[in-house]
């Protein structure tokens, strides 16, 4: 059966927030690990990680954001991306409590979350297909929101799914790489937009 996504309505308000990432000093995290590595990499936020599974996030540390917002971000697949996802997180409270945004190379996605040591997909137990996102290592643009208990990704202006869930009033955001299989992946984040609703 197919969703009926008609009544999705993205937020656009006051922009709160935007990078270009040729400032390496705009807020977002760093670091280095054997694991997984966060850098600014040549005007881009790169998230790469070095085995799989292995999830690995980038949070943005600067602006004092609202809980209620809409993040829009260009995704560039790298090498790697056919064996995971990337995305958005938002409400990060620490890394076992958070809302994941996710999309593939394969032109799949899921809205979850992560609650103590339990992953829940909220959109459906697992990945679904879309036509709106864009397959191989084409660059797709996803906008997410989080609104109260609403939760919304749409990807390339076209809605995807909209899901309802209470268990997290707020936290910070940031950008999310997933490897599921394989030795690993690397995603490219350009062009944030922050807005309140």
């Amino acid at each position: 059966m197919t969703p009926d996504l008609s009544g999705i309505t993205v937020p656009s308000g006051q922009l709160l927030f935007q990078d270009d990432f040729s400032a390496a000093n705009s807020g977002w995290e760093v670091f280095a690990e054997p694991e997984a590595s966060a850098a600014y990499v040549d005007g881009e936020y790169v998230l790469r990680l070095n085995r799989a599974p292995l999830r690995a996030w980038g949070l943005l540390r600067g602006p004092t954001l609202p809980a209620d917002l809409t993040i829009s971000v260009t995704v560039y697949p790298g090498a790697g991306a056919a064996s995971g996802g990337y995305g958005v997180i938002c409400r990060f409270a620490d890394d076992q409590h958070y809302y994941f945004f996710l999309v593939t190379s394969a032109s799949q996605f899921i809205i979850g979350k992560r609650s103590g040591g339990t992953q829940t997909g909220l959109s459906s137990p697992k990945f679904r297909p879309s036509d709106a996102i864009l397959p191989g290592d084409t660059p797709n643009r996803l906008t997410t929101a989080c609104v109260g208990n609403r939760l919304s990704l749409s990807v390339n202006t076209v809605p995807v799914a909209e899901v309802t869930d209470n268990e997290f009033p707020n936290g910070a955001v940031g950008l999310v790489a997933a490897a599921t299989r394989g030795e690993g992946l690397e995603a490219r984040f350009d062009d944030v937009a922050i807005n309140a609703p």
